[in-house]
């Protein structure tokens, strides 16, 4: 089930008093990234992005970007998903371990923003987060659009604020859907900022979950730096890969 929306829920504490200039304009960004790239990219409808309250009623059949302090479930980890009993995607951004590594809010591969366009847009191309690709190697590999091209970015120039300041903001690219195609066509285009020359690649920062005979494991590129190798492979999809492929577990 596809979702009719994507709502951003605000859970941190750091953008206490700066949501209207900080977290809004993420939103907003991530929504013109929809509706412009992502969505004629995949042949999709684009869905709205909105930015709630924690306490606010959330519609049936939206997926959840959460913005919190720390995600617990993945120790050292700045970003996270999961989909839920139901199936429903929910994702996590941690926005002070974001901060604590040197990352800003808006600006860059390791910002806030990019960690939300990479969730959204991850929800919704696998909002149930059980899709995988074979390859003629034997392998299958996780339906995730950002994780191979995961710190490359690119900017984002939305509507000026009260101030008429229109400052821009970083999203995530991704991939397109013929870097999932074993045998994509001659002049196929594989991500978005083109840096990619072939299917199942990943950049030097990138990474990849591939499920084989042997089991589960991530394929790193040379520049993922060992903290964040250490986060994915204690947990996310690969730890609970066999079980997924099995039915017994959705998380990811």
């Amino acid at each position: 089930m596809e979702p009719t929306s994507v709502v951003v829920i605000d859970q941190s504490r750091m953008f206490r008093g700066q949501r209207s200039v900080v977290l809004e304009r993420i939103v907003q960004a991530v929504q013109l990234q929809v509706e412009r790239d992502f969505a004629p990219a995949w042949g999709r409808q684009p869905v709205s992005v909105k930015l709630a309250d924690a306490n606010v009623h959330i519609a049936p059949g939206a997926g959840r970007v959460y913005v919190v302090d720390k995600i617990t479930e993945v120790g050292g980890a700045v970003g996270f998903h999961k989909a839920d009993k139901q199936g429903f995607f929910s994702g996590f951004v941690a926005a002070e371990a974001i901060a604590r590594l040197g990352g800003a809010a808006t600006r860059g591969g390791d910002s806030v923003s990019a960690a939300v366009s990479h969730e959204v847009l991850e929800i919704l191309a696998n909002p149930s987060v059980n899709l995988w690709a074979d390859h003629v190697d034997g392998k299958s590999y996780a339906h995730e659009v950002c994780d191979p091209v995961s710190g490359d970015c690119y900017e984002i120039h939305g509507e000026p604020d009260p101030d008429g300041v229109q400052e821009p903001v970083s999203v995530s690219n991704f991939v397109y859907p013929a870097w999932f195609q074993p045998y994509a066509p001659g002049g196929s285009k594989f991500d978005h900022l083109g840096l990619l020359c072939s299917a199942f690649t990943h950049r030097s920062t990138g990474y990849v979950s591939v499920f084989e005979t042997s089991g589960a494991r991530h394929l790193f590129g040379a520049e993922v730096p060992a903290s964040k190798r250490d986060a994915k492979s204690s947990s996310g999809r690969c730890a609970r890969a066999h079980l997924a492929m099995i039915g017994c577990s959705r998380e990811t």
